[in-house]
This record gives C-alpha cells, structure tokens and sequence, in this order.
C-alpha cells in the first residue's frame, strides 16, 4: 500500500457542515476520501483546460423555443461545427423550452468556444459542457 501524507485543513463551521451533510449523502467514508476526489477532479479540470487537449464529452443546452434567437441562430450554430459534433437529442420539457444535448470531440478550446456561441445566444436559458479525457476516463464539467 502506498503511503500517504497527512494535512490539516481549517474551514468555518457553517461550510464544514454543509460539507459533511454532503459527504453523507454521496455516502463516502471519510472526510478524506471526499477531499482526494475534490483534489483529483480539480487537477483533471487544471490539466484538460491547459494546451490543446483533445476531449470528448456532451453539451447540454436548454432554451425557450419561442425566442426567435433560439429557433434561428443554433442551427447556423451546430453547421459551423458540424465537424466537433457526431450526435444530437432533442426532450420537449414543455411550455416552449426544450433541452438538446450534443455529443462533440474535439480540442477544448474549441469546444469551450462552441458551448460559448451557444450560451450567448438568446433564448438559450442555460448550456453547459461535460467533457471526458479519452486517454484517462477522467470527467469534469466546463461550464
């Protein structure tokens, strides 16, 4: 078994607490365990967002349908990156919004720059991008 180190960390009492409740609900056994997946995950994200990774991942945007920004502007959106997208679902969630999911690939920056054209587009209420390392499985979320 590999040795570890020990650290202290001080943190208020109302964000320990809130941390704590967490930790129970995602049933993790210590309070150590939960910090070394926040570390691992904040290093993936630091490392992913460096240079020019390639990534795969998914793009969830939910927007209102009755925005002519929306209906107009995301299509032109998705043939300008056609080549960083292999696949897409659209869900009815009802009274004019929809939610449509990408599945892209490609260099993070560039993806970054499509899940901004997106965000920035009227109608669009929320959009945010997953991403995966194909090299090490590694998840994080972008935006």
């Amino acid at each position: 078994m590999r040795s570890v180190t020990r650290i202290g960390v001080s943190l208020e009492p109302d964000l320990l607490e809130e941390f704590d409740e967490c930790i129970s609900e995602k049933k993790y056994v210590s309070r150590s365990e939960a910090i070394r997946d926040l570390v691992r995950d904040s290093l993936e994200e630091s490392r992913l967002d460096s240079g020019d990774n390639y990534v795969s991942g998914i793009i969830v945007t939910i927007f209102d349908t009755t925005s002519c920004g929306s209906t107009q502007t995301l299509p032109a959106i998705r043939k300008n990156h056609i080549d960083s997208i292999s696949a897409m679902m659209n869900k009815n969630l009802g009274n004019g919004k929809v939610m449509e999911i990408l599945i892209v690939s490609g260099e993070m920056q560039e993806l970054k720059g499509l899940v901004s054209e997106i965000s920035s587009t009227k109608g669009v209420m929320r959009s945010k991008l997953t991403t995966i390392a194909p090299d090490t499985f590694d998840m994080h979320n972008v935006r």
